[in-house]
């Protein structure tokens, strides 16, 4: 014989186990919350352009720092080879003054000296084939990007072909400098350094020295 169910009532009901839920309301904005939102989605749109011209920007000098470290790091004979059309500009040493003039011969021959003084107070000095490649590039700087040749252009092309490591084996010799010094007074009888390779109207003169007659590519 089947047993009969008691019928459900409301006592039943409440003793019944129930898991308790938790009511999520929809998350709303406050008003100036809206408005900070909507400020920070209007300035990265407007931004984005300019974030986009910044990183082909910084691409670009990246490409171009690479190029310049590749060329100028040639052995020494195939660099003074070069025609000038062929060596890159560097865009990443920065701005310097300008100028339209062109330096005399005997202007650049006086500033390499005054550099060159400012090499030895350092106990820091340049062979032959170092100077050309200096030379190279500041003469690079001066006819293609117009910078007056200055003691400062000279030391930051220095400065910028040792960050790139462009000096070959050998062409440094002594201590290599972090930063410029005052030079030290130079005694009366100093011998002078071999930087016959000279800027000649803004072009590049490569093969001899300047009291021979050279010409200027």
């Amino acid at each position: 014989m089947k047993k009969r169910r008691r019928p459900t009532t409301i006592q039943d009901v409440n003793a019944l186990a129930v898991t308790p839920r938790t009511l999520r309301l929809p998350e709303y904005e406050t008003i100036s919350q809206q408005i900070a939102r909507e400020e920070r989605e209007e300035q990265a749109r407007r931004e984005a352009p300019i974030r986009k011209l910044e990183s082909e920007y910084s691409q670009g000098l990246r490409e171009n720092r690479e190029n310049v470290r590749s060329f100028f790091s040639l052995p020494i004979e195939q660099l003074n080879n070069a025609r000038p059309s062929a060596v890159p500009v560097d865009f990443g040493i920065g701005n310097f003054p300008e100028t339209a003039e062109r330096m005399s011969v005997e202007e650049y021959r006086n500033l390499q000296l005054e550099f060159w003084q400012t090499l030895k107070a350092r106990t820091c000095d340049l062979t032959e084939s170092g100077w050309i490649r200096l030379n190279i590039y500041v003469g690079t700087l001066n006819r293609e990007r117009k910078f007056a040749v200055t003691l400062d252009v000279m030391e930051a092309s220095f400065q910028r072909l040792l960050d790139l490591g462009c000096f070959n084996d050998g062409e440094i010799k002594g201590t290599i400098p972090l930063k410029t010094q005052a030079p030290a007074p130079a005694p009366v009888a100093q011998p002078q350094p071999s930087v016959g390779r000279n800027i000649c109207n803004a072009g590049i003169c490569r093969r001899s020295d300047m009291s021979r007659g050279t010409k200027c590519e």
